[in-house]
């Protein structure tokens, strides 16, 4: 069965993790196990081409939100987007981490103790391994899916913002912000190369096409 769109770009099981080497076998009945080091790496890869597709490719990263919604109308879409980029500018403005800024889209929500939810940089090694067989995995790649969207439609409503979180450090030259512009066109590039390649197999539902609400 053909996956969505949305799963296609986000899906974090077959998002470069082969390339990287995973899932592994281990132990003496080889069971396949993945780290959660390989979660977050592709969590990242997802985020900055959900920031490039947002921003580059709104509409194609409208009809990515449009395939989430059943029975979608232009209102419940927009109404979507808004409700997921508060999130993202929340993820903005927070106690910001090292650069490039693209990165405070991986801040993930987290309980404590008492159950107060706090934001809290997700990043894993590849010697926290887990069974793929474990409810957790589940939870991760749904957590990492859920931060690459918030991104994306993050973009969506702020585009002229996104080339900037791409620049490498603090400082602001000519040379690093050109740098930057690189870096958002490289993933923006592979960010189209998905789409076209997905949109010949399920199509994408435009938003005109959509009943008002």
């Amino acid at each position: 069965m053909v996956k969505h769109i949305q799963d296609v770009c986000v899906d974090l099981r077959c998002f470069k993790l082969r390339e990287r080497g995973w899932p592994k076998s281990k132990g003496m009945l080889r069971k396949k196990v993945i780290s959660e080091g390989v979660i977050t790496a592709s969590m990242q890869d997802a985020v900055r081409i959900g920031l490039a597709l947002g921003s580059g490719m709104p509409e194609a990263a409208t009809s990515i939100v449009i395939s989430q919604i059943q029975n979608p109308s232009q209102q419940q879409v927009s109404d979507n987007i808004s409700r997921v980029a508060d999130l993202g500018s929340n993820k903005v403005i927070s106690q910001p981490i090292r650069k490039p800024q693209w990165l405070q889209f991986c801040l993930t929500e987290f309980e404590d103790n008492p159950g107060e939810a706090r934001l809290i940089f997700w990043s894993g090694t590849d010697e926290d391994t887990w069974s793929m067989s474990d409810p957790n995995v589940d939870k991760m790649i749904l957590t990492a899916k859920r931060n690459a969207l918030i991104a994306m439609s993050w973009a969506i409503r702020n585009p002229n913002d996104c080339v900037q979180l791409f620049q490498p450090n603090e400082e602001s030259t000519s040379m690093l912000a050109i740098e930057a512009q690189h870096d958002y066109e490289g993933w923006l590039v592979m960010g189209n190369t998905m789409v076209t390649l997905y949109e010949s197999v399920v199509g994408l539902r435009k938003f005109e096409d959509l009943r008002e609400i």
